[in-house]
C-alpha cells in the first residue's frame, strides 16, 4: 500500500491501475483507484490483457491531458458545442451543412467560423444546393465526444441558470 500511496501522491487516481490476481477485499479504501483482476495461470494471456489495458489508458490520457483539447474545451461557446454534437451524431466520414438561404444559418455562422479557426471542423465540399458541407477533424471528434459525455453536469435552477447554491446540487 506504500507504493500505491506514493503513486497517488504523484499522479491522478486515473493514472494508477491496481492489478490483482485474487478477489480478496482491499485492506484500505482504494475504491476510487481503477483496478482489475487478472488470472495469471496463463502468463501469456495475462501479459496480453495488461498490455492492452495499459495501451488503452495511455491513448485516453494523451487526449484527456492534451493541451489542445483542454484549450478548445475551455473556449467553446454554447453554439459551438451544439454544432460539434450535431456533427458527432454523423458517421465517421459524414458531412453536414446548413442552407444559407434560411435564417437558421445566421445562428450557426459564427459558431462554424470559430470551429474552423480552432481546427475542430473542416470544409469537405459543397452540397448540390451550393451550401458548404463540414466534417469533424480528429481533434474535433475528441472534443465533441468529451462535450457529449465527459463534462460535468449541473442541475438547472428555476431561472435557467446552473444551481450553485450547494455542492449537493452539482452532479457529475
Amino acid at each position: 500500500m506504500y507504493e500505491v500511496g506514493l503513486a497517488l501522491a504523484c499522479r491522478l487516481p486515473t493514472d494508477v491501475l491496481l492489478v490483482r490476481d485474487d478477489r480478496d477485499k482491499f485492506l484500505f479504501d482504494v475504491s476510487t483507484v481503477p483496478h482489475m483482476h487478472v488470472d495469471f495461470s496463463d502468463p501469456h494471456e495475462a501479459r496480453k490483457v495488461i498490455h492492452e489495458e495499459i495501451l488503452a489508458r495511455l491513448r485516453e490520457q494523451s487526449f484527456l491531458y492534451d493541451a489542445r483539447v483542454r484549450t478548445c474545451l475551455g473556449q467553446l461557446s454554447n453554439q459551438e458545442v451544439l454544432i460539434l454534437q450535431g456533427l458527432l451524431d454523423l458517421p465517421i466520414n459524414g458531412v453536414r451543412g446548413w442552407d444559407i438561404s434560411g435564417t437558421v444559418f445566421s445562428v450557426y455562422e459564427a459558431g462554424l467560423m470559430h470551429l474552423l479557426e480552432k481546427n475542430l471542423i473542416q470544409l469537405m465540399g459543397l452540397f448540390e444546393k451550393g451550401y458548404p458541407g463540414y466534417q469533424l477533424t480528429p481533434l474535433g471528434r475528441i472534443v465533441a465526444e468529451i462535450t457529449k459525455s465527459g463534462l460535468p453536469r449541473f442541475r438547472q435552477s428555476a431561472v435557467g441558470r446552473p444551481d450553485t447554491s450547494g455542492a449537493q446540487n452539482a452532479t457529475t
